[in-house]
């Protein structure tokens, strides 16, 4: 028994060894010899799925792993490479399935809950992602501060689908849910406001937007609490974001909502006046510029000098976007997932890099 074992185990070191050199047919033989000689053993089955993996033999992978997955001990260790098999080949729905079954086998395994979520949101199974995040909030996976903006994030995206279902008091519950978790979420707030409004709850709404503006003013907050009060006289509305923007006097947001404002109301003077106050600050971005071009057609007619501004936006500073921080892509608007990576949680409000095309005969170094 002894001299067996001794050979299975050297097989198994055998199949390791060709497993790290590369070698899938050797390593493959030695698994099974060492399988044979030491009763079928874990260790043998797992190095046996990793030989298969490196053929490209998928069958005899899954049933390697399907066979793992059978025994109590090793269920975790088969579930988990079935999951990732199915991964690999972007069947997002059966791993999924899989991976629901290895969290209620043992929900702390390292990295588990995560790409559950993953593959959660990946489905849109908002509800269940929710509880995912709670649950590794409570096991203290994930931090306070970023499960909160998470499940704002998932709230958020099961208010819009409640606002296309027509389901309005549902909306209203999860907006108002998401911007009690996270009072900086701007978009949640956004539309927070907007149905406040509608409801005819304007103080309410407008306090809602003027208390985020005095930490995050945002063109978004700025159309949201034009539109809560939509059908105000233009000088009237003036006087409305003249009070928004002494929340947070002389900030870029301020002055470009005065200065829209005051455009509307034809009230050119006061245009240019905070217009002047950013360049003065700054080199101009093309918003500024466009609201120039804006002025001097509205207000003389000039199309000359209207023409010139525009002919800068192309050279101006970009304006800050919604950007994606894993692999940096703009989005018009906020939401949940990139639409260009797929990530979830990734944008942010901030300046894009400009990227200057070098000729074709420049050394990048020089």
């Amino acid at each position: 028994l002894l001299g067996k074992q001794r050979r299975g185990y050297k097989a198994l070191s055998a199949s390791l060894i060709s497993l790290a050199s590369g070698d899938s047919n050797d390593a493959m033989r030695h698994a099974e010899k060492a399988s044979a000689l030491l009763d079928s053993p874990a260790s043998a089955k797992l190095l046996a799925a990793q030989a298969a993996q490196l053929a490209g033999d998928t069958e005899k992978v899954r049933e390697t792993y399907q066979s793992l997955r059978q025994e109590s001990e090793t269920a975790l260790v088969g579930l988990r490479g079935l999951m990732n098999e199915a991964l690999r080949m972007g069947n997002n729905s059966e791993a999924l399935g899989l991976a629901d079954e290895a969290y209620r086998l043992n929900p702390n395994t390292e990295g588990l809950w995560l790409q559950r979520l993953e593959l959660q949101i990946k489905k849109c199974r908002w509800i269940d992602a929710e509880e995912t995040i709670v649950e590794a909030m409570d096991r203290k996976q994930l931090s306070l501060k970023t499960g909160n903006r998470q499940r704002a994030a998932i709230l958020y995206e099961r208010a819009c689908i409640a606002e296309r279902n027509s389901e309005k008091d549902l909306q209203l519950s999860l907006l108002n849910e998401a911007v009690k978790l996270e009072p900086g979420f701007i978009i949640a707030t956004v539309k927070l406001a907007e149905l406040l409004g509608l409801e005819g709850k304007v103080k309410k709404a407008d306090k809602l937007v003027e208390n985020l503006w005095k930490k995050t003013p945002h063109p978004s907050l700025a159309a949201a609490y034009r539109s809560i009060q939509s059908d105000l006289d233009p000088l009237m509305q003036v006087k409305r974001f003249e009070v928004l923007a002494s929340k947070n006097p002389g900030h870029f947001e301020s002055c470009l909502a005065i200065t829209e404002a005051a455009i509307g109301a034809k009230l050119w003077g006061e245009a240019r006046a905070q217009l002047k106050i950013l360049l003065d600050q700054s080199d101009p971005t093309r918003r500024v510029c466009r609201l120039m071009a804006e002025i001097e057609e509205g207000e003389f007619g000039n199309i000359d000098q209207s023409r010139y501004w525009l002919d800068r936006v192309a050279s101006a500073e970009l304006d800050e976007a919604w950007l994606c921080d894993n692999c940096g892509s703009e989005a018009a608007v906020w939401q949940a997932c990139c639409k260009n990576c797929g990530d979830f949680d990734t944008l942010l409000w901030a300046r894009p890099l400009r990227v200057v095309r070098l000729p074709d005969n420049q050394d990048p170094s020089s």
